[in-house]
């Protein structure tokens, strides 16, 4: 079956997955010898996720949440609520009509870094998993994307060039004067 946005849970070494089929989202898992899957949950019709990821202790999944109205919401997901049908998640950020893309746990699963173009480029956004904030930490010019936090505040991201995309060190630190650009096409 046709199943993406993969993830690998590191403690029970199976894979997640999602299956869009006739406009329902569904949480697949893959479980060794990764022949089959089964179906998790099912979310309602016109709330479809993606991006998923596993937190490293393999107790929480993050995903992106879209609505048909074109809504976008950064999501937290128990997995031992999934395995048992429960679809309850807690919203971490509202990024209005701004797609959050490529959300990871960090490796001591305190945090999510991820990418969005909430500012009109696509900058590198974590969110706090203890402290419940989500901070900007990144201001670039042509966007940066697909981060990987190698812990403490590094870690790479793809910077976006005239030649394509180059993979680039960045240390993430919060940011405090970050405005949207104006798009000169818009004025």
């Amino acid at each position: 079956a046709p199943v993406g946005d993969l993830a690998f849970n590191r403690q029970d070494h199976s894979l997640w997955g999602v299956r869009n089929f006739n406009g329902i989202s569904s949480l697949v898992r893959v479980t060794e010898p990764y022949r089959d899957y089964s179906r998790v949950v099912s979310f309602p019709y016109s709330h479809d996720i993606y991006d998923i990821d596993l937190s490293p202790d393999g107790t929480m999944l993050s995903a992106s949440m879209t609505e048909v109205s074109g809504h976008q919401t950064l999501r937290l997901f128990s997995v031992p609520a999934l395995m048992k049908g429960d679809t309850t998640s807690r919203k971490l950020y509202d990024f209005g009509s701004a797609i959050p893309q490529s959300f990871v746990f960090s490796p001591d699963g305190k945090s999510l870094v991820g990418s969005s173009y909430f500012t009109g480029v696509s900058n590198i956004w974590r969110y706090d998993l203890v402290a419940d904030s989500m901070d900007v930490l990144t201001n670039a010019v042509t966007g940066f994307f697909r981060p990987m936090p190698l812990g403490g505040d590094s870690m790479i991201v793809f910077r976006y060039t005239g030649k394509g995309f180059v993979p680039s060190l960045v240390h993430g630190k919060p940011l405090t004067d970050v405005s949207a650009i104006t798009f000169l096409g818009n004025e």
